[in-house]
């Protein structure tokens, strides 16, 4: 009984997440990629692999190899 009640509870779940699929036309789930969402572009948040490649980038720029 209890397996039944639990399939049920995860398939009205997953009918519940698909309604916006199911009744637009061309419907779909957005991006969830922190750099593709617009408010968090205008917060200035960014996702943690661009903000370490950057930083990367810019520690490059400063290291003077003339100095090893």
């Amino acid at each position: 009984m209890v397996i039944v009640i639990s399939v049920f509870i995860v398939a009205l779940a997953m009918l519940l997440l698909s309604i916006r699929l199911i009744l637009k036309k061309n419907g779909s789930f957005g991006s969830e990629h922190i750099s593709q969402s617009k408010a968090m572009r205008n917060r200035g948040i960014t996702c943690a692999a661009s903000a370490d490649r950057r930083d990367r980038i810019l520690e490059q720029k400063k290291l003077d190899v003339t100095e090893l």
